[in-house]
């Protein structure tokens, strides 16, 4: 099954279950966890670890899905604090320094950038 096809499924499924859910009902976010090993004594010792969340709601049917960036669910979420574009609006680069993964690298390099020193 393409993405495409999966995503448009998963999509409807979500916006059906939530039908009757009003607005100030469906938080939701995405988490990242990022977690750095290395090898020690032929196990991973982890080293390093993070966490990142991408906050915001699942929008209401006739507000969403809108936007074509992003895959998956992003169509659907409304961004918080404000609640006006989708993941799938927000340009990249904006996207890319506000969503979980970005967050949890962040919060990463910086634990690595304290082990240097």
């Amino acid at each position: 099954m393409s993405r495409d096809v999966r995503d448009a499924a998963y999509t409807e499924r979500l916006m059906r279950d939530l039908a009757e859910v009003p607005a100030s009902e469906r938080t939701a976010r995405f988490v990242c966890v990022m977690r750095l090993a290395v090898p020690a004594d032929g196990i991973a010792k982890v080293i390093a670890e993070s966490r990142g969340e991408f906050v915001g709601r699942i929008g209401l049917a006739g507000e969403v899905p809108r936007g074509v960036n992003g895959f998956g669910y992003d169509p659907l979420f409304v961004v918080a604090p404000d609640f006006v574009q989708t993941g799938a609006e927000l340009d990249p680069s904006v996207k890319n320094t506000i969503s979980h993964r970005a967050k949890a690298a962040a919060a990463l390099v910086q634990q690595i950038a304290q082990m240097k020193r």
